[in-house]
């Protein structure tokens, strides 16, 4: 569970603080996805570490410890998904601003639904 409050404070608040500044610039869509990129590179190193080093140093730590977690897996899908929503709403936040980047592209060149354009690019843009 230790993994999973880091996912959760550290990765998720990460993740929802790039969508956020995502916004805020002229190219939302391109920032979300290199954020995205940066998100998955430290979920990635993080996993690593937890599951090789970390979990293995608190097994050898005390006999009580080792006597109750012989071996530490990781969790699976959906337990991860339970144990963290903060950093799947924060993945999910960037998630969507690039989806969104590439909704309002897709509208503005085809030219359908002008007024969903219009309220997806006040939302993303601003302008």
């Amino acid at each position: 569970m230790e993994f999973a409050n880091f996912l959760n404070v550290v990765i998720g608040l990460l993740a929802f603080s790039l969508a956020l500044g995502s916004l805020g610039t002229s190219q939302p869509g391109i920032n979300a996805f290199l954020s995205s990129l940066f998100m998955c590179l430290i979920y990635l190193s993080s996993r690593k570490y937890f599951y090789r080093q970390y979990a293995i140093f608190r097994l050898n730590a005390t006999t009580d410890l080792a006597a109750i977690v012989r071996k530490v897996k990781p969790l699976g899908a959906w337990e991860e998904f339970r144990a963290t929503p903060i950093y799947f709403f924060g993945t999910l936040s960037l998630i969507a601003v690039m989806g969104l980047d590439v909704a309002n592209f897709c509208l503005e060149e085809t030219g359908r639904c002008p007024n969903l354009q219009f309220f997806i690019s006040k939302y993303l843009y601003g302008t």
